[in-house]
């Protein structure tokens, strides 16, 4: 589970807008979009609405804050959880987070949402105290709201999601940057910042005045500039600025005045040429990306819009160096301004409205087109902040350069025969090619040569392939694996000859053994678990692997790759089933799909998550099977209940409160004890 504090401007703040929200109040079919709503706190907790206006009537007693009054928070819930928690279990959760917050005396309204993928909840707590009437707002939430995440999730036996790692020691990116990373998929300004954070602290530390400090920055295309009550840092080219004291508290506004005096405005900054600017980059970290991102900046007339920028940026630069007064540079920088916007804005025109401008959405195009290459990009992991690798990097592409410039002068002088020569240029072009194995050659010569810089990036760089090498490691013991699988298989079955069993038993105890002993990334995980049990401390590694990222990405990554074309899916369904090659979890995906196609007698529109649960979106709405429950709306309660009933083998059931059923959630516990019930067998 994860949880999230939604920021609201004072302006914006309206608590009654919310709880009908969290409510869905203004729905006529409430029930397809929130699972639950309660209030707490307030004096009549039983009517929702009247406790709102309480709410508004408390809020009003404080005058003085001009800050916002509401705080609101949703707690996500993975969807393997959304069978385990129970409707006191929200309740309870909510007071846990209420009492860690520092709301539990506050009035608040909560609601459970189930319009989305995952199952969320929304908590809207007054942040004025209803006998106070201060306002409370609480110091560093994040670390609170993820440490109470992890408390409550080993309390209910929940999913467990990436918190804040105490050991991890890069850097983390505020809100609206980690949002902005998520939603484009592009490198954001705040990281950028960081990736200077070393050669800027040196500067500014080797720095006299403040005209040296402005330049410290500009030499990385940033503008140090006073807002509000303290500094911000701007980017020269755009619109984008981050808290100076984010960066490093060595350029908070207070730090920065003790050494240098108060704070004094640059001059001729726009002068200075920069040696590295932000521009818009990926923030996957993948070797085969680089094609698929130039098409996306090229269709999207990126390279033609910075070609009108840097032509009129030098425009620019030749009105700031004129020798008139300031109120006709002005003027002509208007003209300009206006010039270069109405070039943009015809270049915009041109541009197809299907032309995607997210990069994230431009790779799952290409993905359900079927370009693998996109599908390996969008489950790459994003590239960390290493300090110095982009100074280097630069470094390193200029000493490459000089010296093939230098090799190509060499080779002049020699005699050589055509071939010769030809194998020649070869080699220099394989050692002197810009590679990520060439750049470890180069950091290695520079750590020879005594760069520290070098020594941190190759480090970095080397743990980094730690990570991403974990296949190699897995693939020896999945061979041991395979082979206790095997012995033990022959084993058990040796042992069943020895029995005198019953048809019926015999082919129970014959599903077992395919079920315990069929080489399935299940048995995997038990396999590992069990040698870790038995002292074997180098599985550890690989185990932690299997369970928090194999299962997430590559269980069904091979199914999805293989419906990524719609117009081939019933030739690939047929294909798999009868394919070795897929594993047990694929085809029994693909054969509850066919299930609910032969209900419906047409195609269904569905969709797998990351966790492998199969959305259906259904005629009659939408229901959710993630292998261990059925999650459904009121509306597909029939359709659901004759899916549940073919899919576990069990006479045609009409949809009742039975003994084992929740409402909305057909457990598999549930047809367990159906079957006990009715006297079949398992």
């Amino acid at each position: 589970m994860i949880s999230k504090h939604i920021h609201c401007k004072a302006k914006s703040d309206n608590y009654k807008r919310l709880a009908d929200y969290i409510a869905a109040a203004k729905k006529s079919n409430k029930q397809e979009k929130c699972l639950l709503s309660w209030s707490a706190g307030c004096y009549d907790n039983d009517d929702y609405e009247s406790s709102i206006t309480e709410v508004e009537l408390t809020q009003a007693l404080n005058t003085r804050t001009t800050k916002e009054k509401t705080y609101h928070l949703v707690i996500s819930f993975r969807k393997e959880d959304e069978g385990k928690l129970t409707e006191e279990d929200f309740k309870n959760i909510e007071e846990e987070f209420a009492k860690a917050l520092g709301f539990e005396e506050h009035q608040r309204h909560c609601g459970v949402h189930i319009n989305t993928e995952n199952m969320h909840m929304h908590i809207a707590y007054n942040m004025i105290h209803p006998v106070k009437h201060t306002r409370y707002e609480p110091y560093r939430d994040y670390k609170i709201r993820d440490t109470i995440c992890r408390e409550i999730e080993k309390k209910y036996n929940l999913a467990i999601d990436n918190g804040i790692d105490k050991k991890d020691i890069s850097v983390k990116l505020n809100d609206t940057s980690a949002r902005v990373e998520a939603q484009t998929g592009e490198e954001s300004f705040e990281r950028y910042c960081h990736n200077q954070h070393d050669e800027l602290v040196d500067l500014v530390n080797n720095a006299k005045d403040w005209q040296e400090v402005h330049t410290a920055f500009a030499l990385y295309g940033l503008r140090l500039k006073p807002h509000g009550n303290g500094l911000v840092i701007k980017n020269a080219n755009g619109k984008q600025t981050i808290k100076a004291s984010t960066l490093d508290k060595a350029f908070s506004l207070g730090n920065l005045s003790k050494k240098f005096g108060k704070y004094v405005a640059p001059k001729d900054i726009d002068k200075i040429e920069p040696k590295l600017t932000f521009k818009r980059k990926p923030a996957q970290q993948n070797p085969e990306m680089k094609a698929l991102w130039q098409e996306f900046i090229k269709q999207n007339g990126a390279e033609e819009i910075q070609a009108i920028k840097d032509k009129f940026y030098q425009e620019k630069m030749k009105i700031v160096l004129l020798g008139v007064n300031r109120k006709t540079k002005n003027e002509l920088m208007k003209i300009v301004r206006n010039k270069e916007r109405a070039e943009i804005n015809t270049i915009r025109l041109q541009l197809s409205k299907e032309q995607t401008k997210n990069w994230l959405k431009f790779l799952q195009d290409k993905a359900l087109a079927g370009d693998q290459v996109a599908l390996k990009v969008l489950q790459s992991k994003k590239a960390k902040i290493i300090p110095y690798k982009d100074e280097l990097w630069t470094a390193f592409i200029k000493d490459q350069q000089q010296a093939l410039h230098l090799a190509k002068n060499n080779l002049h002088g020699k005699v050589l025969t055509s071939e010769q020569r030809e194998e020649e240029i070869k080699a220099l072009a394989t050692d002197y090619a810009i590679t990520q194995e060439n750049f470890t050659r180069y950091l290695k010569s520079e750590i020879a040569n005594g760069n520290e810089k070098a020594l941190s990036v190759l480090e970095a760089e080397e743990k980094e392939k730690e990570v991403i090498n974990y296949d190699e490691i897995r693939t020896s013991f999945w061979k041991s694996f395979e082979q206790d699988q095997a012995i033990a298989y022959k084993l058990a079955k040796l042992d069943m000859q020895g029995k005198i069993l019953s048809p019926a038993q015999y082919i129970e105890e014959v599903q077992d053994l395919k079920e315990n002993y069929e080489v399935n990334q299940k048995n995997f995980v038990r396999y590992l678990q069990n040698e870790l049990s038995n002292g074997n401390k180098e599985v550890l590694s690989i185990l932690k692997y299997e369970q928090r990222i194999y299962k997430d990405t590559h269980q069904t990554s091979e199914y999805q790759q293989s419906l990524i074309n719609k117009k081939e899916q019933i030739q690939v369904k047929q294909d798999i089933l009868q394919s070795k090659d897929y594993s047990h979890q694929i085809k029994k995906k693909l054969l509850d799909i066919q299930i609910m196609e032969s209900i419906l007698k047409q195609p269904v529109e569905y969709k797998i998550s990351r966790t492998g649960a199969i959305i259906y979106n259904t005629p009659q709405g939408k229901i959710v099977d993630d292998g261990k429950s059925i999650v459904f709306t009121d509306q597909a309660k029939d359709l659901a209940s004759e899916y549940f009933s073919v899919k576990n083998g069990l006479p045609k059931l009409q949809f009742n409160q039975n003994k084992g059923i929740n409402k909305n959630i057909l457990h598999a516990k549930s047809a367990q004890y159906l079957r006990k019930s009715q006297g079949m067998s398992r």
